[in-house]
């Protein structure tokens, strides 16, 4: 293009400069999208395929939007944001034996976009999630573990009911699975199992696994216990020996079992009784230091009274040991003094004097012979 100016007296001046413009060409649309179509079809998911419209048209494109959903009418944005230069995405986490509707929209620069129609894909069955893993109920000891296994209801079976749950064990990582216990599928409440069938200072290692008319699942996460090692048990405690005796008491005492074991010494119990046959606790000492007392006092005794004994100490795993039973017999004793007697009357012939005997229980141990009355001069 050049401007040139004309007055009124006809005169005209020189053209301007050129101005060049060069038209674009009628940009060309983008042309329809193509369907979705699906490979890799499994239980939880599928691949989705697609080619770019055809033209792509004049406008680069800026992403594609995948649209999924369970029925023609509930599809939604199942990813946002597609990179223009992607022609597949993976679909998963999904149900076997579900049909899935899918369709796919190309976005370009100028803002147009391009939806394909739907179409839809139906997954297999097949056997069911794994489950979660089981989990460790108490504490490991060398004798017992527990394992607990969860049973939660689940949304998906994958086309087919669950059956059974299966608790497996393996010694160590380098072992082979075997299975512990079976539980039914149809109960959603948590099971423990405990599996005596241990040894000391050994790794095992459980998993779960849930099955249906299909298959069996993959087997869960793993749990892996270790046993403890075996407490050595106590040595016999030796019999009670006796302390010091009195007409009123008894005193015994005693050594440490030997050997004490793998644990510390927790309690002795001291058990007393009339006779060998019938004896009952009559204290619980501690024993968990080596400054406690080893001894005990059997007091408010009678000259001449037999008493049976035997000391039983526990450690902290709660093995005990049990002495013999000894008998002790408190030595003879004075009887008490009598009541002071009364003068009941008196004359200047004579006095009478009253003697009142003895209400102890307790007279030294010897039955009472006679009351001896003594005058002074």
């Amino acid at each position: 293009y050049t401007v040139r100016v004309n007055n009124t007296q006809g005169q005209v001046s020189a053209a301007s400069s050129a101005l060049a413009i060069t038209v674009p060409p009628v940009p060309v649309p983008m042309g329809p999208q193509p369907p979705v179509r699906f490979e890799s079809i499994v239980k939880n998911g599928f691949v989705a395929k697609w080619d770019p419209p055809s033209p792509i048209g004049t406008s680069a494109l800026t992403k594609f939007v995948l649209y999924a959903g369970t029925s023609p009418g509930t599809i939604v944005v199942f990813k946002d944001n597609v990179s223009p230069s992607a022609r597949e995405d993976s679909i998963a986490t999904l149900c076997g034996n579900s049909t899935f509707y899918v369709r796919i929209a190309a976005h370009n620069e100028r803002g147009d976009v391009s939806l394909s129609n739907i179409t839809n894909v139906t997954t297999p069955a097949g056997s069911p999630n794994a489950p979660p893993a089981p989990t460790q109920s108490g504490t490991a000891t060398y004798y017992q573990l527990n394992v607990t296994v969860s049973r939660p209801a689940v949304t998906c079976n994958h086309g087919a009911a669950r059956q059974w749950f299966t608790l497996w064990r393996k010694i160590g990582a380098g072992g082979a699975y075997e299975p512990l216990a079976y539980y039914p599928a149809t109960e959603t409440s948590a099971v423990t199992y405990v599996d005596n069938n241990v040894t000391e200072q050994t790794t095992y290692i459980y998993a779960v696994s849930v099955n249906n008319s299909l298959g069996d699942s993959a087997k869960s996460a793993e749990l892996s216990i270790t046993t403890t090692v075996k407490p050595v048990p106590m040595g016999p405690i030796a019999a009670p020996v006796a302390g010091t005796l009195t007409s009123s008491s008894v005193q015994i005492t005693w050594a440490p079992p030997s050997p004490v074991g793998t644990t510390a010494l927790k309690h002795y119990h001291v058990f007393v009784g009339d006779n060998s046959s019938v004896l009952t606790q009559a204290a619980q000492l501690a024993g968990n230091t080596a400054s406690n007392a080893l001894t005990y006092t059997v007091s408010s005794l009678c000259g001449n009274t037999t008493k049976y004994l035997y000391v039983r100490v526990y450690n902290n795993d709660d093995f005990n040991s049990t002495s013999a039973t000894v008998a002790f017999t408190t030595p003879y004793a004075l009887p008490p003094a009598p009541p002071e007697p009364s003068i009941v009357g008196a004359d200047g012939l004579r006095v009478t004097v009253n003697v009142t005997a003895l209400t102890a229980t307790c007279t030294g141990g010897a039955p009472i012979r006679y009351y001896q009355l003594l005058r002074s001069p």
